[in-house]
């Protein structure tokens, strides 16, 4: 059986967005005559035929809810801004996402007061739920499968619900963070005296980076002297990088494997140790940026937040909509950012 060629397909064929082929399609103003020509003779070269039950769902609002367990202030606005661009490409299909509390700490919070901040989205009218739930929780596993009875699937973000009948899991790949940040610290140190600080290895995608870290250097004959846990703090971060040097004076190199690297750049500045200890981190912020204009840092390792949200709303819209189911894994790969070209990653 052939595959259903969608608007997608079109706006591919034709290098235009999905938008303007729908409005092109539905007869929508803004479009030239001559695009509208086009989309519709190319729309009849390839086979298309409209999708009834697209056509049913578009008729009343699309409504994608957005779940935080723990907001994290740079990477999961940076989150939220790819999710709104996605929302607004989206503006004319009907789409719109329902947010839930956005205040929460960065730290993970009550699982109880999470649940009832999702039911709250639940209970709003949403047709699916794009979730970043940070801790594995045997509450969300539950509570997910019920909403999959109900027909409400889930999406996770960032963090997963293993076990669980979410539809698909969008995140970064976090054993390429790694292995990517311990490669660059080899070249910067090679010594070998190199510590990690990471989030909470509790925390599925932080368990990833340590996997893909201790990896690559074991294929070196070495592992890491030291690995800290900050709970993404950057006061605990600060004094974590104190006890380090002190239990470990030798040390060369420290990765950051989560987006909180500025109380450790803190305290090696203080120290006046940026010669000595080079310092890989991830995400590209205000902060970090600074902080490698002044060599602090010398190499950033951005993992695209900003995709992560883009592709979850798109990925869920494309479900209902179209009843596409995603890969069930969808890895977002890194890429390597330095001072000639950070401007490209930081997001206004």
């Amino acid at each position: 059986m052939s595959k259903r060629v969608t608007i997608y397909d079109i706006s591919k064929e034709l290098n235009l967005s999905a938008t303007t082929v729908y409005r092109a399609l539905k007869g929508k103003p803004k479009i030239s005559d001559e695009t509208r020509k086009l989309v519709i003779e190319t729309a009849g070269r390839l086979g298309y035929k409209a999708n009834r039950v697209a056509q049913s769902l578009t008729r009343k609002t699309i409504k994608i809810g957005v779940v935080f367990d723990g907001f994290h202030h740079g990477f999961s606005k940076d989150i939220i801004k790819g999710m709104q661009h996605a929302f607004n490409e989206l503006m004319d299909f009907k789409v719109e996402g329902v947010y839930g509390d956005l205040s929460v700490p960065s730290t993970p919070s009550d699982v109880k007061s999470v649940l009832s901040e999702l039911m709250k989205v639940v209970e709003s009218g949403v047709n699916g739920i794009i979730f970043e739930p940070w801790l594995i929780r045997e509450e969300y596993s539950k509570t997910i499968n019920e909403l999959a009875e109900k027909g409400i699937p889930t999406i996770t973000i960032v963090s997963d619900v293993p076990n669980s009948k979410r539809i698909a899991y969008v995140r970064q790949n976090g054993k390429m963070v790694g292995d990517i940040g311990a490669q660059l610290l080899a070249m910067l140190n090679d010594k070998g005296n190199n510590a990690i600080f990471i989030g909470n290895r509790d925390v599925v995608m932080h368990s990833e980076v340590i996997k893909g870290f201790t990896a690559r250097l074991k294929k070196s004959g070495m592992d890491p002297i030291a690995i800290y846990e900050t709970q993404d703090d950057d006061s605990i971060a600060y004094y974590a990088t104190d006890k380090l040097l002190r239990d470990y004076p030798q040390v060369g190199g420290i990765f950051v494997g989560t987006a909180h690297s500025t109380g450790v750049c803190k305290k090696i500045n203080e120290l006046g140790l940026r010669q000595k200890v080079k310092i890989v981190c991830t995400d590209v912020y205000p902060e970090t940026v600074e902080y490698l204009e002044n060599n602090t840092i010398q190499a950033i390792i951005h993992q695209e937040p900003y995709k992560v949200g883009e592709i979850a709303v798109k990925s869920m819209y494309k479900y209902l909509v179209e009843g596409t189911l995603p890969d069930k894994d969808v890895l977002i790969n890194p890429k390597i950012v330095i001072k000639s070209n950070y401007e490209e990653y930081l997001i206004k």
